[in-house]
């Protein structure tokens, strides 16, 4: 069975309406038909623009690729189990504040911040879709993670913005949705992933997981510091209804 899920905070960027799809068929042959049937639903419905991400199975990409969907990137599923577990022993006095209240103003840098400085992630990586384009539904997203089920909160230091951390909150787990820091503060990257560390454990959270793209060895690299583990990788394609 192929389930479909309205994704409108795309829409703007491919200028139509747009989907992702989960699927979770292991046979190559039905598979390929339920998603051939999906396609021409789709297709009716006006739909120019479809996202899937799926393991690493031979058969399944397979699938995908010949019903035109194309490969776009690959992304790393990370997992830390009982973070209260962890002694955060080197931890560092970093000054930096996870705050729930914030100015117009500041939530315009992170808008901004969202629009310049984000480079990696599934629309960022596909060369079909203008570059301006992508980094705009990015800085949009924010507005989205304002909203319930979300948690955002702009990071400060010494009373200045410097980046936000976004997460989903679960009965005994979080899922850390985008974190960042501005360009020009990259040297309080660590500290700030350490703050939303401390508030898992403040939260008594039993695992923290998130989905980085395995271009971004920077944040890798950040993550491998705690250090999480990499629980699955998936590999994302996209499918372009030439309408």
């Amino acid at each position: 069975m192929v389930t479909i899920k309205a994704t409108p905070w795309n829409d703007p960027v491919l200028g139509g309406k747009t989907v992702e799809l989960f699927f979770d068929e292991q046979n190559s042959e039905v598979l390929s038909a339920q998603l051939e049937s999906t396609l021409l639903d789709l297709n009716m419905s006006g739909v120019v623009f479809a996202q899937v991400r799926t393991d690493y199975c031979l058969e399944r990409r397979v699938v995908l690729e010949k019903l035109g969907f194309r490969f776009i990137d690959i992304s790393y599923e990370l997992k830390f189990n009982q973070p209260l577990r962890q002694a955060v022993n080197w931890r560092m006095p970093t000054g930096i504040e996870l705050c729930t209240d914030y100015s117009e103003s500041e939530l315009d840098f992170a808008k901004k911040m969202a629009y310049e400085d984000f480079k990696f992630g599934r629309l960022l990586e596909d060369p079909r879709i203008i570059q301006s384009f992508s980094r705009a539904r990015t800085g949009r997203w924010i507005d989205l993670l304002l909203k319930e089920p979300y948690s955002f909160y702009l990071a400060k230091y010494k009373g200045a913005p410097i980046g936000f951390h976004a997460e989903l909150k679960h009965s005994d787990h979080v899922e850390w949705i985008l974190t960042g820091v501005s360009s020009q503060y990259s040297m309080l990257a660590l500290m700030l992933w350490q703050e939303a560390f401390l508030l898992a454990q403040t939260n008594c959270c039993k695992s923290i997981t998130t989905v980085v793209s395995a271009l971004n060895y920077g944040v890798m690299n950040i993550y491998s510091s705690f250090p999480f583990r990499i629980n699955n990788a998936w590999c994302g394609y996209h499918w372009h209804n030439n309408i």
